[in-house]
């Protein structure tokens, strides 16, 4: 497989703003925030991941404390990446006991839009690079993780020795470099809106259309 030149710049995102809504058999309420970004092997693919980390791995970080620990607004909140050979996601959750999806994704972008205009301190950007590292390295303890790491690398990257590299780019990762990833992908207005909501709730994010389940 041809992997995409990484240092050849993606063409600016422009998707549009597409908001939906699924009524499951559930008794709380779910937004789910997702941004189209970089596929792997990209230059932002490490500052997206580390970003990630530094919004929600527990007490302490900006997502989890805003929405959990200190004000206890959600039950459940996470964010995660994903890096596919044309593109990429970046995506925020937050699961709610009562129907207020629209506050709680206005205090996300609020969130995401801080990080801009308060960059993460050292000691975040150490706490988040750990992390990642603690993960790649508790997968790679297992057999079957270890052969379906060095699988994945060799599938898509040619050789098998892709993980040491890919710490190497978290590693070398700025507050800069977050920052920048934001502006860049994380706009408020090129975001994709899923609710989920209990059978019957009409409370979902403004705007929200029915979709169905694949």
């Amino acid at each position: 497989m041809e992997m995409r030149d990484p240092t050849k710049p993606l063409p600016e995102p422009q998707g549009p703003r597409a908001v939906g809504v699924i009524q499951d058999r559930v008794d709380d309420w779910t937004g789910i925030l997702a941004w189209r970004t970089v596929p792997v092997g990209h230059a932002d693919e490490a500052p997206l991941e580390v970003l990630s980390w530094l919004l929600a791995n527990g007490r302490g970080t900006r997502m989890d404390d805003a929405l959990y620990y200190k004000r206890e607004i959600a039950l459940d909140d996470n964010t995660f990446t994903w890096f596919g050979e044309r593109e990429g996601l970046f995506g925020a959750y937050v699961t709610l006991a009562e129907p207020k999806l629209d506050k709680v994704e206005a205090r996300v972008l609020e969130i995401l839009a801080d990080v801009v205009d308060e960059p993460p301190t050292d000691a975040e950007l150490h706490r988040a690079k750990q992390a990642i590292r603690a993960g790649m390295l508790d997968a790679m303890e297992r057999p079957a993780g270890r052969a379906e790491a060095l699988a994945e690398c060799f599938a898509v990257h040619g050789h098998v020795d892709c993980r040491a590299q890919r710490l190497a780019r978290i590693q070398a990762v700025t507050a800069d470099d977050v920052v920048r990833v934001v502006e860049d992908w994380i706009g408020p207005n090129q975001r994709y809106s899923l609710s989920v909501v209990p059978q019957g709730s009409t409370e979902a994010l403004l705007g929200a259309e029915p979709v169905e389940l694949p």
